[in-house]
């Protein structure tokens, strides 16, 4: 079974991570950004201390990634990943 998460009439997609800048979801910087992997993880960690839909987003993709595995994309697929492993961790 897969989670999925529907936010304002779309689908946020939570079996698949993009960390391309400016495509959308909790672990995509934003449009135009510039910063390295450790801003990135820095980045990440303040939305999911700090913004309830990212955290959602976030552990609904921990989930799905005990159950399923994910699938990564984009500049930050090590650090995305690291990440939703220390979240199934808990």
């Amino acid at each position: 079974m897969i989670i999925v998460l529907a936010v304002s009439m779309g689908v946020i997609q939570t079996v698949f991570i993009d960390t391309t800048p400016g495509t959308g979801g909790a672990m995509a910087p934003p449009d135009g950004w510039e910063g390295d992997a450790e801003m990135y993880m820095s980045l990440i960690r303040h939305r999911y201390a700090t913004d309830r839909i990212a955290k959602m987003h976030i552990a609904i993709m921990a989930i799905n990634a005990r159950r399923l595995g994910l699938r990564y994309a984009g500049p930050f697929s090590d650090q995305a990943s690291i990440i939703i492993e220390k979240v199934m961790k808990g």
